[in-house]
């Protein structure tokens, strides 16, 4: 996986991002949300694994 960082806007509920903040501090930020991200793509993959696995094999 490469390592280079792209720089993105993104926009999200204030009450989010000030929670986030609490815990990781504004320094931290970035790398909490590139950590969920990735976190979130794993299970996405694995969700679509398993539908694929259901559909060839069945419930």
């Amino acid at each position: 996986m490469s390592r280079t960082t792209v720089k993105k806007s993104v926009t999200m509920r204030r009450s989010i991002a000030e929670q986030i903040e609490e815990r990781v501090g504004a320094g931290g930020f970035s790398r909490f949300i590139d950590a969920a991200a990735e976190h979130w793509l794993t299970i996405l993959a694995a969700r679509e694994a398993a539908a694929e696995q259901e559909g060839r094999t069945g419930a």
